[in-house]
Parts: C-alpha cells; sequence; structure tokens
C-alpha cells in the first residue's frame, strides 16, 4: 500500500471549449435521449434529467445490458475498500490557459495497464479539455439531487468561514463490486463506476493520492496560477487549503481507518510556488489532516 500526498505540474496540449449546459444538450439528442426534465441551478449550470435506465453512463461499450443498481449507507460487515476525505473549496482565478484541482485519486494495476479514479473540484477552466461529469459514459448516476458537475454554492475565503465536502470513493465485495462514489454531509450515494470498467482493480487498489494539480497550457509559460486558497500551509487553519480526515480501507474489514503518518509520502514537483505540509492539527478533530496550497507565480522551469 502506498499512499502519497501530492502537489503536481501539469501541461495540456487540446482545448476545446464546452458550453456547459448546451454541450449536454447535443449529447443526449446525438444519443436520442431527450431529457424527461430540465432546470437550471442559480449559478447558471443547466441539468436534463433523462430515465436512470437510459443514461450516457450506459452507452459504455462494456455497459452493454447493465442494469442500474442501488446502494445504502449502513454500519456493513462485508468486504469493501475505499479512500476518503474532506476537502475545503475555494473559487480561484484562472486564465483560459490554466486551471487547478483538488482531488482523492485510487489506482492500481501495471504501469501499463493503469486503472484509476478521481474525484474532486476543480477551476472551470479544466472542464475545457477531454471529458468530465455526465458527459462521460461509465460512471452511473444514481441520486437525484447531487450529480457531478454541479457548483459548490459556499466557498472558503481567507480570514472567513471554511467550507468543505467529503467524498467517499468505496468497493463493496460482498455484493456487486462496483466502485461507489459517496458525498458528505448528505451521506448520499451519488453513483457508482462498473467493476467491468477497471478489470485491474478486481481486488484492490495500490495506491492512493489527495492533493492538488496545476495545469498550464504553455509548457515555457513563467507564471503559474494559485493553488488552494493562494497561501501556504504555514498559515494554518482559515487561511491555507486543506484535506481533512483522510482515511483508507486496506484490508478486508471493511471499515475505514485513519491514515498513519509513517505510510505516507509527500510529492511537490513546484516548491517556490506550492508546499504540502505534515500531519496538522486542525482545531480539536482528531483524525489525519493537512494543509496544502502556494500563490503561484514565477515558479521556473
Amino acid at each position: 500500500m502506498r499512499v502519497v500526498v501530492v502537489l503536481a505540474l501539469l501541461f495540456w496540449g487540446i482545448s476545446h471549449e464546452v458550453e456547459g449546459g448546451r454541450e449536454l444538450e447535443r449529447e443526449l439528442r446525438r444519443l436520442n435521449k431527450p431529457a424527461i426534465k430540465s432546470f437550471q441551478t442559480e449559478y447558471g449550470d443547466i441539468f436534463d434529467c433523462v430515465d436512470i435506465n437510459k443514461q450516457p453512463a450506459l452507452d459504455h461499450p462494456l455497459l452493454k445490458n447493465h442494469k442500474v443498481q442501488q446502494a445504502y449507507t449502513r454500519q456493513s460487515p462485508g468486504t469493501y475498500y475505499g479512500a476518503q476525505g474532506g476537502i475545503s473549496l475555494h473559487k480561484e482565478p484562472a486564465t483560459d490557459d490554466q486551471s487547478h484541482r483538488s482531488v482523492i485519486t485510487v489506482s492500481g494495476g501495471s504501469p501499463d495497464k493503469l486503472n484509476a479514479i478521481q474525484v474532486g473540484w476543480t477551476a472551470d477552466n479544466f472542464g475545457k479539455t477531454g471529458c468530465r461529469d455526465l458527459l462521460c459514459p461509465g460512471f452511473v448516476q444514481v441520486d437525484k439531487s447531487v450529480a457531478p458537475g454541479m457548483v459548490f454554492q459556499q466557498l472558503s475565503t481567507i480570514d472567513g468561514a471554511q467550507h468543505d465536502y467529503y467524498f467517499s470513493i468505496f468497493q463493496n465485495n460482498s455484493t456487486d463490486e462496483n466502485w461507489w462514489l459517496m458525498g458528505w454531509p448528505e451521506k448520499k450515494i451519488i453513483g457508482y463506476w462498473p467493476k467491468t470498467l477497471f478489470p485491474d482493480m478486481k481486488e484492490s487498489f495500490t495506491s492512493l493520492e489527495w492533493g492538488g494539480y496545476v495545469q498550464v497550457k504553455d509548457p515555457n509559460t513563467k507564471e503559474y496560477p494559485q493553488m488552494g486558497s493562494g497561501v501556504f500551509p504555514e498559515e494554518g487553519y482559515g487561511k491555507a487549503a486543506y484535506f481533512k480526515f483522510i482515511k483508507l480501507v486496506k484490508n478486508s474489514a471493511g471499515e475505514f481507518q485513519d491514515v498513519s503518518p509513517k505510510e505516507v509520502v509527500t510529492f511537490n514537483d513546484r516548491p517556490t510556488c506550492y508546499r504540502v505540509g505534515p500531519k496538522a492539527e486542525l482545531l480539536y478533530w482528531p483524525g489525519y489532516h493537512f494543509f496544502y496550497g502556494g500563490p503561484g507565480g514565477n515558479c521556473g522551469h
């Protein structure tokens, strides 16, 4: 088992505009799956609701004839593996060629057949490249009120209120063996990734990561965006971004356990602009927490 706290700088070379609700509407029309109901959030996000058994996720070639499944939150004696953590939420300024994300990543398999699941939040500009949220086949939505792609309404401010959201990824080997996503504080099962999508993670995953990633389009750029709240972890609670109550499941007991500091490895490829702190005290809360982030700027090459 390898536990990694990671701060990373990434580059991308392909970018295209995604127009939110319009893109989803076009995708549904292409698939001949008209929306049963549409609604718009106060932030302008448009969500088109389709029959649960006709959602785009089920168009994945590995999910032919797949039956949508449900799960419930309970103290279960079954065997499953998972990772979770609370991620502080921030509004980050970013230009069209920059983005940032704070995520939990579970992965497994050989280097040439790596399977990975990643959950968290991202600045809007990351949506301009690749495929994410409900536009991608594979993730099966089951909850009616919480969906990937929705905007977090309450964000943390420096010297102000702090807001975070918990994500849990877990596999229940005693039932369906799918990889489930739970959101907190609602304690809602949001949906799942069918086990058939991850043939090299049938039994467990081998690497866990909690951390921030910055992306820039131009690898020769000298200016990088902020990460987290834009301040270094030494500033502490109320200023710096954080992950709290990070937990994992590493045996068949099926219970989330606190991460041991002895198992944690940190990685940071731009220490002049971003930092990651050690295990930190977070008010009176027990468990494993850490601060991370930084202002960005001229980070060198």
